[in-house]
């Protein structure tokens, strides 16, 4: 479901523009380049993003690692072994076969080294008998690590993790483990095993699950069981979970006896609320007294948590207050010029690729479709302008006017396929919101869905009136962004 209102004007011919000015790269500028280049050759389209646009370094000791994450608590108690037989799962050839297949080529493969793309590759031979040798022993080591029949003077090495710790933009450190592949492809056979009935027990609270594409997820499956009562026990109306990351929200009240409930349980299960990475957000205060003195009661209960200003409140990476939408706009713009500079450093067909396929909306869809961004139409346009300055700087082409709107169309129709974020708003967030609409329904509460119903209709005028066209469609076209 898209929406074209063009109106094309007479042919122009475009504006004269500079040749590029000569430019010396900086050695960290080549090897980037360099990096990415190998990773587009390797059809790795994600490792190629993550480090064209990531602005993470690497920590320079692991002291600040050792403070945030702290040795856990002695002696370690855990529950008793079952008296019944616990059934050992099996993993079968086919299902081995479609695991590897399907893995990403991940840019490191653990303390081992080995990638899934190389067993990818190996599983390709042509020769018979060593593509079924491969095949047998991969499957013998796989049901080995599934029975916990591996040798244990080799157990830690087996279930280790190379770990790397990262800067965060925002201060603190972001720990990146990675395990050996083939535990990865045992605990992928777990998760399909369990994957319907985990489904069927967190699928009220915890948002996520059961979704695929998410790399490995037994480890968070088994935090979300383990945590399971917590999130029973929560009395609030607003009680959303992903993976070990709490969103509760009600009065005060409410919100601070759930802060009891969740010391408390998570002191008896040995775990620990890091209260300084916490954060509260105060909507509708009467007063900036009433306001202070909350703060002051979620301060003395949880020290050291922050405290959202109100054009920053998010929920999700998603804006809860319209003061929100016009600081996130600004920095996504910000963003696309600063990848543009990259951009420039590679070839201009790996450049326009990347712009077109992964950059330009790719990268703002997600915003678009849970925000109400067409009140901002502003925002919306200089990032469109910002997006038609890369695209003239990767081609080295000035875009008229009739040009640059007849780029957003699809290659089948002589354009670019250049999406523009002011074309892409009402879809987006008209079809995102009647997909999910069921699902809402049983996560909100009933007066937030009230206004749900209104912000669709305020969505459906502004469709009507921008692009002069009929009613929105109706039926299951409704929830469908492409038609």
């Amino acid at each position: 479901m898209e929406r074209r209102g063009y109106q094309y004007e007479s042919p122009t011919a475009p504006h004269a523009r500079n040749p590029n000015p000569t430019y010396t790269r900086t050695p960290n500028e080549t090897q980037l380049t360099k990096k990415v280049e190998a990773k587009l050759a390797d059809g790795d389209i994600h490792g190629a993003l993550r480090l064209l646009t990531s602005e993470d370094t690497i920590a320079p000791h692991i002291l600040a690692l050792a403070k945030t994450h702290p040795p856990h608590p002695t002696p370690t108690t855990f529950p008793s072994i079952p008296a019944e037989p616990i059934e050992v799962l099996e993993a079968e050839e086919k299902k081995l076969k479609t695991i590897t297949a399907t893995s990403p080529s991940e840019p490191v493969g653990g303390i081992g080294g080995i990638r899934p793309q190389i067993l990818k590759d190996l599983l390709t031979v042509k020769e018979e008998e060593i593509h079924e040798r491969l095949t047998k022993a991969l499957l013998y080591f796989i049901n080995m690590l599934l029975r916990s029949t591996t040798n244990t003077v080799i157990r830690p090495i087996l279930f280790g993790e190379n770990l790397t710790a990262l800067k965060k933009k925002t201060g603190g450190i972001r720990p990146i483990a990675v395990g050996i592949t083939f535990r990865r492809m045992a605990a992928k056979v777990v998760c399909q095993r369990i994957k319907k009935p985990i489904t069927n027990e967190l699928v009220a609270h915890q948002l996520g699950v059961g979704i695929s594409g998410q790399g490995d997820p037994l480890g968070p499956a088994i935090l979300a069981l383990v945590i399971q009562p917590i999130v029973h026990a929560i009395q609030a109306e607003l009680n959303l979970w992903y993976w070990n990351d709490a969103n509760i929200g009600n009065s005060p009240e409410v919100v601070l006896a759930d802060l009891d409930v969740v010391q408390k349980m998570t002191t008896k299960m040995e775990l620990t609320l890091n209260s300084s990475k916490c954060e509260m957000a105060i909507v509708g205060a009467r007063s900036v007294d009433e306001k202070q003195s909350v703060i002051k009661l979620f301060k003395k209960r949880a020290p050291g948590i922050t405290v959202m200003q109100e054009e920053n409140i998010q929920l999700l990476r998603v804006p809860l207050k319209d003061e929100a939408l016009d600081a996130i706009l600004q920095t996504k713009t910000e963003a696309l010029d600063i990848t543009t500079k990259r951009l420039v450093l590679l070839t201009r067909h790996s450049a326009f690729f990347l712009l077109r396929a992964s950059i330009s909306i790719p990268r703002l869809i997600y915003f678009l479709r849970y925000s109400p961004t067409w009140r901002k139409a502003s925002l919306l346009e200089k990032y469109d302008a910002t997006l038609k300055s890369s695209l003239e700087a990767i081609v080295n082409i000035s875009q008229s006017r009739d040009a640059w709107l007849q780029s957003s169309l699809q290659v089948k129709m002589d354009g670019l396929g250049i999406r523009h974020s002011a074309n892409m708003v009402t879809p987006c967030f008209i079809t995102s919101l009647n997909s999910s609409l069921f699902y809402l329904e049983s996560l909100l509460p009933a007066d937030i869905l009230l206004n749900t119903t209104t912000i669709i209709a305020e969505a459906q005028k502004f469709w009507e009136t921008s692009c002069h066209a009929e009613e929105v469609p109706s039926g299951p076209v409704c929830c469908i962004q492409s038609v």
